[in-house]
């Protein structure tokens, strides 16, 4: 079974996002800060990163920068979300992510991208 992570500083996010996966065969895991994160992508395989880009502390893109560091070897996709970016669309993709998805997410976009990233 796949494993995604999804990282917000806002739990209800996390929640929610993960609720509307839940149709897949997937393990789900929920991350609240980058350092968080980082110590799941140690312990875990993951798969598949959904992250906000505004957190405290450590910003998604420098969690995403701090992933691909650390876990060079772990093959996982990435994709940022936010509300407020001040990440475009071309600028996450020259990060190496698949992309940036606005908030309010369009949780059937995402599904479908998940769904075809992971072979689900």
């Amino acid at each position: 079974m796949k494993t995604l992570l999804i990282v917000d500083d806002e739990e209800d996010i996390c929640e929610i996002v993960a609720i509307n996966l839940e149709e897949f065969p997937l393990n789900i895991l929920l991350a609240y800060s980058g350092q968080q994160a980082l110590k799941m992508m140690a312990e875990s395989a993951i798969d598949f990163v959904i992250s906000d880009i505004q957190m405290p502390q450590m910003n998604g893109v420098e969690l995403f920068a701090k992933m691909k560091e650390l876990y060079k070897d772990k093959n996982f996709k990435h994709i940022f979300m936010s509300g407020f970016a001040d990440l475009d669309e071309k600028k996450a993709r020259e990060l190496g992510s698949l992309g940036l998805i606005s908030k309010p997410i369009d949780m059937n976009f995402l599904c479908n991208l998940v769904k075809k990233e992971l072979a689900l």
